[in-house]
């Protein structure tokens, strides 16, 4: 779509009214490499969405919402674990080791309990193709039950 409003506001560009503006047609190579631009930026926002997607609903303890973000084959490395397929990684993310005891079994926000996890600094990299990318987030986090416990911790995605 993005190709497409970028070769007719060239074309419209090209029949202004001498004087208003001096327009030149852009070549189908040059449109072609803006294109190619335009879905990476895109490409790349799109995994910012995601991973701010997954801050909230981890922060927010939605595990099935934060399951529904992986594909079928998925791997997560996890504190020296690795987990393989949705099954194995549903564990990890119902399971105490990703979030507090408190909340182990239950969706949704839980009173009493605060599990905020700051995502910064991303390096996203796209390949070349733009199939896949490789990113990296540092994490802040502030975690605690009112009146049992509190942490803060870094780490990175």
């Amino acid at each position: 779509m993005a190709a497409v409003s970028v070769r007719l506001a060239a074309i419209a560009a090209a029949f202004l009214p001498v004087g208003l503006a001096v327009a030149q047609v852009p070549s189908d190579a040059e449109l072609d490499r803006l294109e190619a631009q335009v879905t990476r930026a895109e490409d790349i926002e799109a995994i910012k969405r995601l991973m701010h997607a997954f801050g909230y609903l981890r922060d927010k303890f939605y595990d099935d919402d934060v399951l529904a973000l992986f594909t079928d084959d998925a791997v997560v490395d996890f504190k020296g674990g690795k987990y393989v397929g949705k099954d194995s990684v549903r564990r990890l993310i119902t399971g105490p080791n990703f979030k507090p005891p408190e909340a182990v079994g239950r969706q949704g926000p839980q009173p009493g309990i605060i599990n905020d996890h700051i995502l910064m600094q991303h390096v996203i990299t796209l390949s070349e193709d733009g199939q896949s990318a490789k990113a990296r987030w540092k994490e802040w986090s502030q975690r605690g039950v009112h009146g049992v416990r509190q942490i803060y911790a870094t780490g990175v995605y």
